[in-house]
């Protein structure tokens, strides 16, 4: 029962750190790409130390398509947050406001219906990173979960710890329907036996020709 509970504890983690990871990358080089400065390392470990515990409550086990949705909005709004407190790369004190669009004094200055402009491009970037980080998660989960476990085995080695061996693909036959033919069973033998014809027909047929 420990060991259930632990195997499925160890599943959530690692399935709200998949969904983390792949989120919060595609937040922050769509907000580099759309000229909102480069997220800091401080604010992107942040992230991830916020987002995987709270992606947990979310995620679950198993990854399904809501639950990725719901994963990948928590870890944008986070990243979001966080990227407002830090600031961006280089910058010598945290923003402490919303320096978030790269464009901060335009912002505060323009009129509303500017702001609102300058503000589209980078909003539409992080509907496009929400987007892109979904159908990776849906369509190449398994890539990235393979590409974390070679890390980690890769780590492992580097510490001189014992690695993990990682699971080989299974095979499948080259004939699947020879592989799975049934063996004649004996019972099946002893039961219908290669013999003559009856011996009642042999009987009545030899006093026929007599």
């Amino acid at each position: 029962m420990i060991d259930e509970r632990m195997r499925a504890r160890r599943l959530r983690v690692a399935s709200s750190a998949v969904v983390a990871v792949v989120a919060i990358t595609a937040a922050a080089t769509a907000h580099g790409l759309a000229g909102g400065g480069i997220a800091s390392a401080p604010a992107l470990v942040a992230a991830l130390l916020v987002g995987v515990p709270l992606g947990m409550l979310v995620i679950g086990r198993r990854l399904t398509a809501g639950r990725a949705a719901a994963g990948v909005l928590i870890d944008q709004a986070i990243f979001h947050g966080l990227f407002s407190f830090f600031g961006h790369a280089g910058s010598p004190t945290p923003s402490g406001g919303h320096a978030h669009h790269g464009v901060a004094g335009i912002a505060i200055d323009a009129p509303p219906a500017i702001a609102a402009l300058s503000a589209a491009p980078m909003l539409a970037s992080h509907a496009g990173a929400a987007v892109v980080a979904f159908a990776t998660l849906m369509y190449g989960r398994a890539a990235i979960v393979r590409a974390l476990a070679s890390v980690a085995h890769s780590i492992l080695i580097v510490f001189g710890a014992t690695p993990i061996a990682l699971a080989a693909p299974s095979t499948r036959p080259a004939h699947p329907a020879a592989a799975h033919r049934p063996a004649p069973s004996a019972v099946a033998v002893a039961v219908h036996p290669r013999r003559g014809p009856p011996t009642s027909l042999v009987t009545s047929t030899r006093t026929v020709s007599l």
